[in-house]
Formats: structure tokens, sequence, C-alpha cells
């Protein structure tokens, strides 16, 4: 066999269409290559994923709903394609989508687990008293 051609590779990349994504319905994960699939729950839900190897592990990132007001078949192969390059240089994605923006307002949950890691951090230092 000869090597592949554009079109060929092309294929094994974008197997969806937009309708497809929109229309397939039975549970499963269904490929759109590179590493990106749209999973339905037995309940319906959809969403896309991003699957990866990670130091001998596969990982799943998920890439948000693929709901109609929900990210987009061409937005999820977008994000696809900065995982699959993420990868390629060394670069965890779930890490790296995770990281927290150092001009985000901390939510709720981040200030939470903070004050906990705080509280903890003290309560073990704290918890003698009166040279017990």
């Amino acid at each position: 066999m000869g090597p592949a051609s554009e079109a060929d590779i092309a294929r094994t990349i974008h197997k969806l269409t937009a309708r497809a994504a929109e229309t397939i319905s039975k549970p499963g994960r269904h490929s759109d290559g590179g590493g990106l699939y749209l999973s339905i729950s037995a309940e319906g839900r959809r969403r896309w994923v991003f699957l990866y190897t990670w130091r001998g592990r596969l990982r799943e990132a998920g890439l948000g709903s693929a709901s109609k007001a929900g990210v987009s078949l061409k937005a999820a192969r977008e994000k696809a394609a900065e995982g699959r390059k993420l990868v390629t240089a060394g670069v965890d994605p779930i890490g790296e989508w995770n990281k927290a923006d150092e001009t985000e307002v901390p939510t709720f949950r981040r200030r939470m687990i903070s004050s906990r890691r705080t509280w903890a951090a003290g309560a073990t230092t704290s918890t003698r008293r009166n040279g017990q």
C-alpha cells in the first residue's frame, strides 16, 4: 500500500457530518476521528468528549454539551485538534484546560477548596492547647 492521500486522512478525522451529529440517537460513543467522540447516554444526554492516552492511561476530556444550544461539531473539532497538539507537545490537555486563569474571579468551589486546605494546615498545628 502506498502513502495515504490527504483525502484519506481527512476522511479518518472528520467522519461525522453536522446533520449526523444532530440526528444520531443510539446510546454509545460515535467517533468523528482523531479522538473526538459524540457520547450519548442511555437517557439521551449528548456530549462531546476527547479521548487520548496520557502516561499509558486512557483519559476522557469533556468538551461540552452536544445539544442544539451547546458546543457545535466545528468547535468540538477545534478543541480536539488543540488537545492532540498538547498531547504531542507532552502536555496533559485536562491539566492545561483546568488551569485557573490569574484574572479569573475564584468560584465558590475553588474558594472552599482553598479555605479547606488552609484550615487543614492550620488545624494540624493548632490542635494542642495549654501545652498538651
